[in-house]
This record gives structure tokens, C-alpha cells and sequence, in this order.
């Protein structure tokens, strides 16, 4: 059975709601059937989640400056 590194960040992200696919997760990675660690999946996962939320803040931040630019540029 092939899982991707893709649907296995995926299945960690949601472990608390689907308990029993990160416990197959688990099984399969524990008895080799992984094409991958799943201990090199988890730390990537979070790196990755960290770079969108500092994105999402990124541009976050930009529209507000934005709002705030064309509000005195109208005069307001």
C-alpha cells in the first residue's frame, strides 16, 4: 500500500479526529511499510504549517496598510 508523505501530513494534522487513521499511520510506519519515516514527515509538516501562518499574517498585515493608504488617499 502506497501512502504519500502528503496524505500522511494530512492524517497527523487531523490525529485527534481520526484517531484510527493515525494509529494505522503509526502500525504501518512502525513495521517498515512506509516508503518514509513518519519522523521526517512530522517535522516538515510543521515547518510548513508555521511558513502559511506566517504568510497568512504577512498578508494580513499588508491589507490592513493597504485599507489604510487608500482611506487617506480618499480623503476620509
Amino acid at each position: 500500500m502506497f501512502v504519500s508523505r502528503t496524505v500522511a501530513a494530512e492524517v497527523c494534522m487531523e490525529a485527534k479526529s481520526n484517531d484510527i487513521g493515525y494509529t494505522a499511520l503509526k502500525l504501518l510506519d512502525k513495521s517498515g511499510h512506509l516508503r518514509f519515516e513518519l519522523s521526517y514527515v512530522l517535522p516538515k509538516f510543521v515547518i510548513m504549517l508555521l511558513f502559511m501562518w506566517h504568510i497568512r499574517v504577512l498578508v494580513e498585515d499588508f491589507l490592513q496598510v493597504l485599507a489604510l493608504i487608500l482611506h487617506r488617499l480618499r480623503g476620509n
